[in-house]
């Protein structure tokens, strides 16, 4: 028998699981109706949006130093710069997408969806799988930009 609390399944209460159903519906929404909607016409924008919402995530969690739910690449003090930076270039980034293309009122809330979307989807504070996926996304919109 193991005593590791990580290793043994932990049941959580009916109102918890409802919540998060809840908030996961809620972020979809949001991400349909502010995002796809939008940009159906161009999936290149699309996952330009939802990868650097997740890099924006990653840099939130880079900045809450936990040893314990952090990679020690991430641990770096080059590599949390470089996330950071990397997660405002893409707010600028979506901004300047987003007013090239909406009023400033939809500009601005064009960065919000993916962000909360992915803040549903990783809820534990380790920065790699958001980190990673936000730059899987990113290259797969350089792909679909270069061959189509």
């Amino acid at each position: 028998m193991s005593g590791h609390a990580s290793e043994q399944a932990v049941k959580q209460p009916f109102d918890v699981t409802v919540r998060k159903g809840v908030l996961l519906f809620l972020a979809l929404a949001c991400l349909y109706w502010f995002v796809w909607v939008p940009w159906r016409p161009s999936r290149v924008s699309f996952l330009v949006f939802f990868g650097f919402g997740m890099i924006q995530l990653a840099a939130t969690y880079v900045n809450e130093f936990n040893p314990a739910d952090i990679p020690p690449l991430f641990m770096s003090s080059l590599v949390r710069l470089f996330i950071r930076l990397l997660a405002v270039a893409g707010l600028v980034i979506e901004l300047a997408l987003g007013f090239g293309a909406k009023p400033w009122w939809e500009a601005l809330l064009l960065p919000i969806p993916p962000f909360a979307f992915a803040s549903v989807l990783y809820r534990i504070h380790n920065p790699a799988p958001s980190f990673f996926t936000g730059v899987m996304a990113l290259v797969m919109a350089l792909l679909l930009k270069l061959f189509t």
